[in-house]
């Protein structure tokens, strides 16, 4: 049982290697958006302009992602307060 009182790397050294599974896991989901955005272009010669946008906004969003988590670590943000910053 962890105590109330533990600081946010006490709580996060309990976490583990979850760490770098959400690391992996990003790079999983911007390969693939990146891959099925290649995939759709390629399926067809001329492609819909609606089908364009949701490719490009489907890259943006994950780098958007990407780029905040990564921002969210270089200014040595806690990482319990990057968890619940958003919620």
């Amino acid at each position: 049982m962890t105590s109330p009182l533990a600081t946010d790397h006490e709580l996060m050294a309990l976490v583990g290697g979850i760490k770098y599974v959400h690391v992996f896991l990003g790079v999983i989901v911007a390969a693939m958006a990146f891959t099925i955005g290649i995939m759709v272009y390629r399926t067809s010669p001329q492609p819909d302009s609606i089908v364009k946008l949701s490719v490009w906004t489907m890259i943006l969003l994950v780098a958007v992602q990407m780029s905040l988590g990564t921002g969210l670590i270089a200014v040595a943000l806690p990482p319990l307060l990057q968890l619940f910053m958003f919620g």
